[in-house]
């Protein structure tokens, strides 16, 4: 287990230190030979550095003969003087104190940085951490964020700096994150969103050698927040792709049947029969032959049927005859071909006759 004065190393950059003290969760207290700051981690962050003896100063200590002081009478011996305080050594650091301060450095077009400052109290020692964003890039933001259940938000200038929080040592392991969020603003009034993201305040973060902070007049430990580039586009995925080029299946669209405006007294008077002898249709059926007859005959039979499908009769009957079986074919040929029609039958009042058809029509 690590004690105070045991010298140590960082696991993770091997930077080296001693140790000062234990604090009461059970950190230790470190301070870093390079930087002299005073961090404190968990003993599993640190490694106890072995000094092997030095050999050779050992060996020729033994060779030396050691002179034997003779004994003094009592009345001689001189009191015991009291010792010196050992003077400390250049391989023990001092505790840190504030140095001289950096001067404060001009814009660097780092990006838009996370620093931790260290405070110290009246001793000279870190009494905690002073956290600072900073605009080190020549163009104006709006910083937006939440650290610890407050909100706060600041337009930032170029080489501005915010500071929303102060840590003291015990908060070095912070359980609440700070999210932020940058936003780009324009001479014209248009913004840019440039990113957002969140810290959650660890030991880790104060690992890193300090620094000139840009735009104070101060050392901390310096983190990059944004580079200040404009977001990449997100890689279309498969599923994304897919959605977009997918043809989606055509409906087909829909049967409208268009009902006109019927007359009743024109529906009421429609007689649901015709007949197609050529006597009925013609004064002197004798004067016409064979296809001229029958060209009279369909001319009727399909100006009968239009009307009765334009007045949405239910049904008709074709009186045709049987005869040679001419007419009939044609009538019911030119019926099956209509879409209006639904079906055909071959009865007449009641009983199957071949000479009539009857047209039932869709509802």
């Amino acid at each position: 287990m690590l004690q105070p004065g045991d010298k140590v190393s960082l696991r993770r950059t091997g930077e080296k230190g001693i140790v000062m003290g234990i604090l009461t969760d059970g950190r230790l207290e470190v301070v870093l030979d390079k930087s002299g700051m005073e961090v404190p981690y968990y003993p599993d962050e640190l490694v106890r550095q072995h000094i092997e003896p030095d050999l050779k100063s050992i060996e020729q200590s033994l060779k030396q003969p050691q002179a034997v002081s003779s004994p003094q009478p009592v009345a001689q011996q001189k009191e015991p003087q009291q010792a010196e305080p050992a003077k400390p050594t250049d391989n023990t650091p001092a505790r840190l104190t504030r140095g001289p301060l950096p001067p404060k450095s001009a814009i660097t077009e780092t990006g838009f940085l996370f620093a931790l400052v260290p405070d110290f109290d009246p001793m000279g020692q870190v009494a905690g951490y002073r956290l600072w964003l900073v605009n080190d890039m020549r163009r104006h933001f709006l910083l937006e964020g939440q650290f610890d259940g407050v909100t706060f938000s600041a337009v930032l200038q170029p080489g501005a700096c915010y500071s929303p929080h102060r840590l003291y040592m015990f908060e070095c392991d912070h359980n609440h994150p700070l999210i932020w969020q940058l936003t780009e603003l324009f001479s014209d009034d248009s913004k840019a969103e440039l990113g957002q993201g969140q810290i959650k305040i660890r030991s880790k973060l104060f690992t890193t050698q300090t620094e000139a902070v840009p735009a104070l007049h101060d050392y901390g430990h310096v983190h990059i927040l944004h580079d200040g580039s404009e977001p990449k586009p997100q890689e279309e995925s498969l599923a994304e792709y897919t959605r977009k080029h997918t043809k989606k299946p055509v409906a087909p669209a829909p049967v409208v049947r268009v009902v006109p405006k019927i007359d009743p007294v024109a529906y009421a008077e429609f007689v649901r029969e015709i007949d197609l002898h050529i006597e009925h249709l013609v004064p002197d059926p004798a004067k016409l032959d064979v296809q001229e007859t029958l060209n009279v005959q369909l001319a009727a039979f399909d100006k009968y049927v239009a009307r009765a499908i334009y007045l949405g009769v239910d049904q008709v009957t074709v009186i045709h005859g049987k005869g040679a079986g001419k007419l009939r074919s044609e009538v019911q040929r030119r019926l099956r071909a209509m879409p209006e029609v639904a079906q055909l039958t071959m009865t007449y009042k009641g009983m199957l006759n071949d000479g009539v058809t009857v047209a039932h029509f869709k509802r």
